[in-house]
């Protein structure tokens, strides 16, 4: 069995499969699974990068949509991947999860030193001189300095209440905004979780209550 991804021309609409480079079969009587988590697209729309894991490790893909093939793979074999963004400028991909951050030079395929704790999300200022990333146990917004993206520095730990899940940033890099939830259940007996708005600058955070659990947060323009 392969696990494919698939591709989705908008204009005009079609679909493209392109076999995963991780073939499950020999793997199944361990039981293991395979997942994708993220992917994201070179500034120039040729080459995706996507997350994924399983049974033979964490793996950092690089996809050629012309000719929808692998061309680079890059083992990460003592973290779980979960999250990635690019800078600005493409040549850096920014991977969190278990490990907090690591940096990824697109050019080379080196990795940086991580930094922070576990995370589900990660962000970049506009400047792409830090990345705000969640952070659990205890729950926190984690800020990462990466203007040298070979050498990650930890800057500060911003805490917060519940368990983020998902970060959006402001268009002016003041606010980040966070969906939070309850895993377990409060003394009124309710899983309900929240919007959080975190001001950088005053470290400052006020929310709103949203039920049941909200997950994705996306800003209109």
């Amino acid at each position: 069995m392969k696990i494919r991804h698939t591709i989705v021309d908008l204009n005009p609409l079609s679909f493209t499969r392109i076999p995963s480079p991780i073939d499950t079969t020999w793997h199944n009587p361990e039981g293991w699974t395979y997942w994708f988590n993220d992917v994201a697209l070179s500034p120039d729309g040729n080459t995706a990068y996507v997350l994924a894991g399983g049974g033979d490790g964490h793996k950092f893909f690089y996809i050629d949509l012309n000719t929808t093939t692998v061309t680079t793979t890059i083992s990460v074999d003592d973290f779980v991947l979960r999250d990635l963004t690019l800078s600005a400028d493409g040549n850096t991909a920014y991977v969190a999860g278990t490990m907090g951050v690591i940096a990824i030079d697109l050019s080379t395929g080196a990795l940086s030193n991580n930094q922070g704790r576990d995370s589900n999300d990660v962000v970049i200022s506009a400047d792409g001189n830090t990345v705000y990333l969640t952070g659990s146990y205890p729950s926190a917004l984690q800020i990462i300095d990466v203007s040298d993206p070979a050498h990650l520095v930890f800057v500060t730990n911003i805490e917060t209440s519940g368990y983020l899940v998902q970060l959006t940033l402001s268009d002016d890099g003041g606010t980040v905004y966070a969906t939070q939830i309850n895993a377990f259940l409060q003394d009124d007996g309710s899983v309900g979780g929240s919007l959080q708005a975190i001001d950088l600058n005053a470290q400052s955070i006020s929310q709103i209550a949203v039920p049941p659990n909200p997950w994705d947060i996306v800003l209109s323009p």
